[in-house]
């Protein structure tokens, strides 16, 4: 797959093979990406490294993708952010599912396809 403009993309995740299948489906499209293996992390590095997108898995056990959101939109609103989850974890209760649709900017649930990946990685890119 080919993609033209690189982009900054930070990957937040706490599932090593997870974080690096999405690592290599963005890499494969021409973007640049900065990997965390959780939420306190992932903010470390987003403060660390201008970005122009952060994808974060929305359960984790430091920080949850909720909380990391909503810790970034303090002081960048608006900012894009592509939630991705299991969906049908039994941990992820409906109220942290719901919110994480309220605050993210788009939600994908795993597994997932690069052309899925990289259609919601567009959209909010352009936004």
């Amino acid at each position: 797959m080919e993609e033209t403009n690189m982009s900054r993309i930070l990957v937040i995740d706490d599932a090593p093979a997870a974080r690096l299948t999405v690592q290599f489906m963005l890499e494969d499209c021409g973007h640049k990406v900065f990997l965390a293996g959780g939420g306190i992390e992932g903010l470390e590095q987003f403060a660390a490294h201008k970005v122009d997108l952060v994808i974060t898995d929305i359960l984790m056990p430091d920080l949850t993708g909720v909380e990391v959101i909503n810790k970034i939109h303090e002081e960048n609103e608006g900012f894009p952010i592509l939630g991705i989850t299991g969906g049908g974890d039994r941990s992820l209760s409906g109220d942290v599912l719901n919110e994480a649709h309220r605050v993210a900017s788009s939600i994908l649930k795993k597994p997932f396809l690069q052309e899925e990946l990289m259609d919601s990685v567009n959209k909010l890119l352009v936004k």
